[in-house]
């Protein structure tokens, strides 16, 4: 999505004429802190549409952009963040939550449909709900389906030693891609 260039400024100041912490604005809009903080500084994906629409609807901004003179108002198109669906795939970052086991897509090039790493067709719908993905993240922000489902390989029994093994997959790759590797 390309917001105008400046709309974290705007909202960091709007937060800041309002009186409000970063604290107290995640607070009323259910995020952390941290999130607000990245956003400040320009990092828009962090939060979802749905999110930043709260913020601009407390602190009385607007997100829409306007339209030359007398034209109308446009409204940003929602960011679409692209990924591989693929749980085997090294750019799908595998973790646990007590027995549930997730995993978080890394965002894929803006160019291309197909992943880097396994050429997979990239998703950018969630597939419990079929909503855009706006932001980096291992669950749907609409509905809280896991976007990419464990490997159907992968259970309890052997799921220490495919986390195990993953991460050196994922290891030896970052050592590969490593710009001093050429040298040793």
């Amino acid at each position: 999505m390309s917001y105008p260039s400046d709309i974290h400024l705007i909202l960091r100041n709007a937060r800041r004429s309002a009186g409000l912490t970063q604290t107290a604005l995640a607070e009323q809009v259910g995020c952390m802190q941290s999130a607000i903080s990245m956003m400040e500084s320009g990092r828009m994906d962090v939060l979802s549409r749905v999110t930043l629409e709260k913020i601009a609807a407390i602190l009385d901004v607007t997100l829409e952009t306007p339209a030359p003179a007398g034209g109308t108002v446009q409204t940003l198109p929602p960011p679409v963040h692209r990924f591989c669906p693929n749980p085997e795939c090294p750019s799908c970052l595998p973790y646990l939550v007590g027995d549930e086991m997730f995993f978080l897509p890394r965002p894929a090039p803006a160019t291309g449909r197909y992943c880097h790493l396994c050429g997979e067709v990239l998703a950018e719908n969630c597939p419990g709900c079929d909503a855009p993905c706006s932001v980096p993240s291992a669950c749907c922000s609409d509905c809280g389906h896991p976007l990419i489902a464990p490997p159907p390989t992968v259970t309890p029994a052997n799921r220490g030693e495919w986390l195990r093994q993953r991460q050196s997959t994922i290891d030896n790759i970052q050592h590969w891609q490593s710009p001093d590797t050429a040298t040793k």
